[in-house]
């Protein structure tokens, strides 16, 4: 196990507040923030939170892109006192499958209505948000869904080998699923 892997676990063992950096797909200065949840052989859960002191949601890393990896960073301290305060706790999605590609993305749809899947290194300017209608360890089907939450009469094929990141259950992914009537209005976030 070489020392990144080994930071890595480490880090999901105590569900650790992470930057994680990816800077052969993402510029030097960009990074995703969140708690170290959990990693199988190919893939980083992480309880994402956000530059306004908030959790959102969850994101999926493939850990073969992961280049830098901190436990310690600036403002890292602040963040973890803010969550706190404001009484936010990271937590583990509903049943989230890290076994292979296609059963994460079936344990996700089944307790998701909608993903966010990036292909930084195909389409780096691009975002495809939908629902998946079929996944495999080698391609996947996405039924889009516009950025106003109207349905595309457009089902979209991608590579599995394409997607760079997975994210689900944040704010945008919930307003969307809600205002496209795939929620009940009352229920809570």
């Amino acid at each position: 196990m070489d020392i990144l892997t080994k930071k890595i676990q480490n880090a999901c063992g105590q569900k650790a507040l992470v930057r994680v950096g990816r800077h052969d797909i993402e510029p030097e200065d960009t990074y995703s923030f969140g708690f170290a949840l959990e990693m199988s052989r190919d893939f980083l859960l992480l309880n994402t939170v956000t530059d306004r002191f908030d959790l959102d949601g969850w994101e999926v890393l493939w850990l073969s892109d992961v280049t830098s990896f901190k436990t310690r960073f600036l403002r890292s301290d602040f963040t973890i006192k803010a969550l706190a305060a404001r009484g936010q706790v990271p937590s583990l999605p509903p049943s989230v499958d890290l076994t292979s590609f296609g059963s994460l993305l079936t344990s996700v749809c089944e307790n998701f209505p909608l993903v966010s899947l990036y292909r930084e290194l195909a389409d780096p300017e691009s975002c495809e948000v939908g629902r998946v209608e079929f996944a495999s360890d080698d391609f996947l089907t996405l039924h889009w869904i516009s950025p106003t939450a109207v349905w595309e009469n457009d089902v979209r094929r991608f590579k599995t080998s394409d997607v760079t990141r997975l994210r689900f259950g944040s704010d945008y992914e919930y307003t969307l699923a809600l205002m496209a009537g795939l929620l009940n209005k009352t229920v809570l976030h």
